[in-house]
């Protein structure tokens, strides 16, 4: 889980860098809860947010284990949640859906 510009840090510059990275990710998912209990997101949007939440999940992931520190296991659970519903065909099921409503 190496990032190449975490590897070139001093261990002070990158363990600095954890707050910045630990409040994208609190930011990146209050921002994808917000919008998921909205009416009217499309699926479409929804992985967007969900990709954007995962990079912020992975990029401070990648942070502590650069620093040879434990990623937590909340953070590891949230990357495979996020994986795991972005793998899902959201997009596709909805298509599918409305095109069986016409029939």
């Amino acid at each position: 889980m190496h990032k190449q510009g975490l590897e070139a840090r001093s261990g002070l510059e990158c363990r600095l860098g954890l707050d910045s990275l630990l409040d994208t990710v609190v930011v990146a998912r209050d921002h994808e809860r917000m919008l998921q209990g909205r009416n009217g997101v499309s699926a479409v949007e929804l992985a967007n947010l969900r990709m954007t939440t995962l990079d912020a999940l992975v990029a401070y992931a990648e942070a502590l284990d650069s620093l040879a520190w434990p990623v937590p296991r909340e953070v590891l659970q949230q990357i495979r949640l996020r994986r795991s519903l972005l793998s899902m065909p959201h997009v596709y099921a909805s298509v599918d859906r409305e095109a069986a409503r016409t029939r």
